[in-house]
């Protein structure tokens, strides 16, 4: 029974009768629930029902308000970018406000959102065995010497090109489609980023292999500098 000040309280709504009972059960328990010292001096017990559901809800809404109005934003900024040349104004391209509207702030509140992953690392630690792992197959060659991938290499989940511009995610580079894992071994001249589409990543997650970040292979160092823009 619940003494004192901790009898019912028959006006009670059904959520704090419910917290009341889930309190009750957990007085019964080993006391991992509890939290010492309160400024009550008493046990602070936690519940889910703690959280009223129409406070979560109100958090969606507040989301969704907010994600529309940086869409409408970006939009605006957009359509300003396009006229600076008339007003011998710089491009907003490359400011960090910019950047971080367009190419961050932006697709984290869209439905679109997505994750790049990279495998970075010094010289011939593994990068791209661990990458191999990730693939479940042999997407980058594995080499015994160092500094032996030159070029980066993403992999894609299915679909993900047809609702993603890919070159504007990574614009240091020259996309070019994957066609055996030997080709991020070769040093051509070209920036090259090589895609391959793996049915095994999630639909938001681009996995990288990259070049090593700590050779004296100065181009692997521009090429790793591209991957972190």
């Amino acid at each position: 029974m619940m003494q004192g000040s901790q009898q019912r309280n028959p006006s009670a709504s059904p959520f704090q009768a419910a917290r009341r009972a889930n309190h009750a059960s957990l007085d019964t328990c080993s006391g991992r629930s509890r939290c010492q010292g309160s400024l009550s001096g008493r046990p602070l017990l936690y519940s889910p029902l703690d959280i009223h559901p129409p406070a979560a809800f109100l958090m969606a809404v507040d989301f969704e308000a907010c994600a529309v109005s940086v869409r409408q934003l970006a939009e605006a900024v957009q359509r300003l970018d396009a006229r600076c040349g008339e007003a011998r104004q710089a491009p907003l391209a490359g400011r960090d406000w910019y950047e971080l509207l367009t190419r961050k702030l932006g697709p984290q509140l869209s439905d679109q959102s997505y994750l790049v992953v990279a495998v970075v690392g010094g010289t011939n630690i593994g990068k791209s065995v661990v990458f191999n792992h990730l693939a479940g197959f042999q997407a980058s060659a594995t080499s015994p010497l160092a500094s032996g991938t030159k070029h980066p290499t993403v992999l894609v989940p299915p679909g993900f090109r047809e609702a993603h511009d890919l070159q504007s995610i990574f614009p240091g580079f020259v996309l070019r489609d994957w066609s055996g894992p030997e080709e991020p071994l070769k040093e051509e001249g070209v920036d090259w980023l090589f895609v391959r589409e793996c049915s095994e990543t999630p639909r938001n997650l681009l996995i990288l292999d990259t070049p090593d970040i700590d050779s004296d292979a100065r181009v692997n160092w521009s090429r790793a500098d591209n991957v972190r823009r």
